[in-house]
């Protein structure tokens, strides 16, 4: 095999005829090659492949943290982000032609696209998006090896940029969990002590089989409890609240963790 890539070998069990074998096999070795397939991309392919995963990164980061009683999403919620980052998109295309230094753009960018957003996210994602334009802009004057080079500068920011919204969802999570913990002290006692009285009433006949699925039973019912008593005037809940506060009990309340321990999987 003369183009095998293997290292010779001294190992017996290769030995044959009184002679090494000078490989470990007489098969091909065949690997998939990721790299090749990315590489052989077209470039403004690549790049318009890029510019849909920064728009999606872009609608997280711009949507508000939740909190207790807010409303839910509204439909298009995602269509207006999807259209303010493509004219801020070719805003910035306009700008760079015309001999805006991208940096100067990007200080713009930061303070309209970004507004109210994690500092470091905003920092990672603007440098993307800058980064992203340069690119497009040198392919399309033909400068292809230009072009690549600003993708490589953008391809070492995007894990960060990834790691820095998981990072601000734990946060966002974490925070939202804290003020329920305070209400149930305070105020949602009242659906703690319903929760336990539905797990017992419309546990099935084997027992429930995860807290996803209790929740999913049971988050309607207690919604309607709380509709109905004296603290819906105290504090307003949507269903997404309602999920998300049974879901911390169920994992974190020491009395309804027992209680859904006891009756999961009879």
């Amino acid at each position: 095999m003369r183009n095998n890539p293997l290292p010779a070998t001294t190992s017996i069990s290769e030995k044959k005829g009184g002679k090494y074998n000078q490989h470990l096999t007489n098969r091909n070795l065949t690997i998939p090659d990721y790299y090749h397939q990315i590489s052989s991309i077209p470039l403004e392919d690549y790049i318009g492949r890029l510019k849909r995963k920064l728009c999606e990164t872009y609608f997280y980061i711009s949507q508000k943290p939740p909190s207790i009683g807010s409303a839910p999403s509204e439909e298009n919620e995602e269509e207006l982000a999807n259209k303010l980052f493509h004219q801020e998109y070719s805003s910035a295309e306009s700008a760079l032609s015309s001999g805006t230094p991208a940096s100067e753009y990007q200080k713009i960018l930061e303070l309209t696209l970004c507004e109210n957003i994690d500092e470091k996210i905003t920092k990672l994602f603007s440098t993307s998006f800058m980064w992203l334009v340069c690119a497009d802009l040198l392919a399309q004057e033909g400068l292809r090896d230009k072009a690549w080079a600003a993708l490589v500068e953008l391809a070492s920011l995007e894990t960060r940029l990834e790691d820095a919204c998981i990072a601000e969802e734990k946060r966002r999570e974490k925070l939202l969990q804290q003020e329920y913990g305070r209400l149930a002290n305070q105020n949602l006692k009242h659906l703690r002590l319903h929760l336990i009285d539905l797990l017992y009433k419309d546990c099935p006949d084997n027992g429930w089989r995860s807290v996803k699925v209790a929740t999913h039973k049971l988050h309607e019912k207690i919604l309607q409890f709380h509709e109905q008593s004296d603290q819906r005037s105290v504090i307003k809940l949507n269903e997404s609240d309602i999920q998300r506060m049974i879901t911390n009990w169920m994992n974190k309340n020491k009395e309804v963790n027992e209680t859904f321990k006891k009756l999961k999987n009879l």
